[in-house]
């Protein structure tokens, strides 16, 4: 098993609708140095766990004892979750991490993927490392989302955030908070050189996935984010997550105006309400699921608690020389959106 760093905090507000930390577990690298003695002993005792139970793990971005305790969760390169008792030297089990049928995109954005057989949602498609904010530089995070004393692994895998509860061993949650299909300036000038149909169409920002593929055609790209709110909005006592996205597509290259024009805001309201989910067939899940709330009234909700985009998580770079800025991608001025830079 590979090495891992020392925990730091990371702490973001929004306002008066809810404070809560995330924390960086230790994570894989070769600076054993930089290792709490606990992290150390942890990482002998779990390589002996998996070689016992002759399990190959393969690569780890981190683990983690979410703070205290004997039980150890690994997150592998496998997009897997490993949970180990070091104190009884017992490999408890795995859980692959597959998408979440309660995601909320816009119907565009898979469109757009099965229409032109560009493949499917899934880890498969974006599983690839995204530059945006360098928030997947260190995948795996850990926090009391809910504020009900039990912490959440929270992961930044590409261009998705999920949240995955050790309690009830599932993804309560999950967003793609990056669409990003457009190439820059310079890569759409020289595939807009390339004899293809439908030239009258030829975007200041070509698809990616189109100019990826063997189409004889082209479309202008696609940038979509999302940012969510956590907290109590609603008055009642169930934990709640707003979601707000933003999609945009590029200019024509016969606009005069630069950059992309917003096509839709999407609001939506998730609750991880456990009373409700006793009554469902399925059971109490933990999980955050959506709620038949109208796009005025989370607006609303939005407005008096005085949160902007620019409150919403995530927002600020981890990136070096960028570290506490605003994500440039998510408050361009070339979105043409006053809202983005609010």
């Amino acid at each position: 098993m590979k090495k891992i760093v020392t925990a730091i905090s990371l702490v973001f507000c929004f306002n008066s609708v809810a404070a809560f930390e995330l924390k960086l577990p230790a994570q894989c690298d070769s600076n054993w140095a930089s290792k709490t003695p606990v992290q150390q002993v942890a990482a002998n005792k779990i390589s002996k766990v998996y070689e016992a139970a002759g399990i190959d793990p393969g690569r780890c971005y981190g683990w983690t004892n979410l703070g205290s305790g004997d039980i150890w969760y690994d997150f592998s390169r496998e997009l897997k979750i490993h949970a180990i008792d070091t104190a009884k030297s017992n490999y408890i089990g795995v859980w692959p991490l597959t998408r979440w049928p309660y995601e909320s995109i816009e119907p565009e954005i898979p469109f757009r993927l099965t229409d032109h057989q560009l493949g499917e949602m899934g880890f498969g498609v974006n599983a690839y490392h995204s530059s945006l904010g360098c928030l997947d530089d260190s995948p795996l995070r850990y926090g009391d989302i809910g504020g009900d004393g039990a912490a959440e692994l929270i992961l930044f895998l590409g261009n998705d955030l999920v949240m995955f509860s050790p309690s009830y061993e599932k993804t309560v949650f999950m967003i793609r908070y990056s669409i990003a299909d457009w190439l820059s300036t310079t890569e759409t000038a020289t595939f807009n050189l390339r004899p293809l149909k439908n030239a009258d169409a030829t975007a200041q920002y070509q698809s990616a996935m189109v100019a990826s593929s063997l189409h004889p055609y082209r479309l202008p790209g696609y940038r979509g984010y999302a940012k969510i709110f956590i907290g109590n909005v609603d008055g009642d006592v169930h934990p709640d997550i707003l979601v707000w996205r933003k999609l945009y597509e590029s200019h024509l290259i016969n606009n005069p105006v630069q950059g992309f024009t917003k096509l839709k805001d999407t609001f939506v309201h998730y609750e991880q309400d456990l009373t409700a989910q006793a009554t469902l067939k399925t059971g109490v899940t933990g999980e955050y699921l959506p709620q038949k709330t109208d796009s005025a009234t989370i607006k609303n909700w939005l407005k008096t608690s005085k949160l902007t985009w620019q409150k919403g998580f995530p927002s600020t770079s981890e990136c070096a020389g960028q570290k506490g800025q605003l994500i440039p991608e998510m408050h361009d001025v070339l979105l043409n959106d006053p809202e983005v830079l609010q």
